[in-house]
């Protein structure tokens, strides 16, 4: 990996971690670099008993004799084209991942701006100290925005039907003191949204928010 600087490298060998193809990959491009140090030993050999018999020929003859030895530029170079390559396809399979992953990334930050500008509200019923938040909807999809949040805590969104029951919860990351989710479309059956912090003692709502209908039925 010399050809990438030591950020990408790192990149790299953490992609390495979560994707087998990518390390069925390297292995394949290990026994190819191993074959070729095979070879290249062999030549080596080769070489070594050449020069041994050469030698043995102009000590008897008295006159030099010209080796007739294969070029030796050819394995060295070859290997470290391979590698090469093959890393190189890998990192470039990378940034295809994490270009398609900050593309589904954007999309879906730009459809949660337009819920939250233009969505309708729904009713904020409880927020922790120095927190405030909103929750919308919008055609079916629903997007929730608070800030305060703490950046160094784990928070986690979970999401009630209209008679308490948990249909949805995951972990969630808070980022410049905000926490944002989207979701698109929900679940027709959504009628209340937390967002928790989540310590080892248990959650903690920070933020709450319901359907309006929940207070008319």
């Amino acid at each position: 990996m010399g050809s990438l600087d030591p950020g990408e490298a790192s990149t790299f060998r953490s992609h390495l971690l979560d994707c087998g193809e990518c390390r069925a990959r390297v292995g394949e491009l290990r026994s190819i670099a191993s074959d070729l140090a095979d070879v290249e030993r062999a030549e080596r050999r080769e070489r070594a008993a050449q020069r041994v018999e050469i030698k043995e020929r102009e000590d008897d003859e008295g006159e030099t004799v010209e080796p007739d030895l294969p070029p030796r530029a050819g394995r060295g170079v070859m290997i470290a084209v391979v590698l090469l390559v093959v890393v190189l396809s890998i990192w470039n399979f990378v940034l295809r991942g994490q270009n398609d992953s900050l593309q589904a990334t954007l999309v879906a930050e730009q459809q949660s701006a337009a819920v939250i500008n233009f969505g309708e509200p729904w009713t904020v019923v409880e927020q922790a100290a120095g927190v405030e938040g909103v929750a919308r909807v919008e055609q079916g999809s629903l997007a929730v925005m608070v800030r305060g949040t703490d950046d160094r805590a784990p928070y986690v969104i979970t999401l009630y039907d209209a008679s308490g029951t948990r249909i949805h919860t995951e972990a969630h990351a808070s980022v410049n003191q905000q926490v944002s989710w989207f979701r698109g479309p929900v679940s027709a059956r959504a009628a209340r949204i937390d967002v928790s912090l989540d310590r080892d003692t248990g959650q903690t709502v920070v933020f709450r928010a319901e359907d309006p209908a929940l207070a008319d039925s």
